[in-house]
């Protein structure tokens, strides 16, 4: 069997989770974030129950290219 590495050269990959945290290009984060392919974000959204309308400007703006 042949395993190859995933690349996305100039993208941003999660490349892992666990409790607490994502890893995107192999860096660890452990706090709420927007990942797009081009951006990473700090996003302060503390959960479901919190977000409001401005709240989904900003997922809108991290997809605009």
């Amino acid at each position: 069997m042949k395993l190859h590495t995933t690349t996305a050269a100039g993208q941003n990959l999660v490349t892992g989770y666990g409790p607490g945290h994502v890893t995107v290009n192999g860096e660890e984060h452990r706090r709420n974030l927007l990942v797009s392919p081009t951006r990473i974000d700090d996003w302060p959204v503390a959960g479901f129950e919190t977000l409001c309308v401005a709240d989904f400007a900003a997922i809108a703006a991290a997809c605009t290219p």
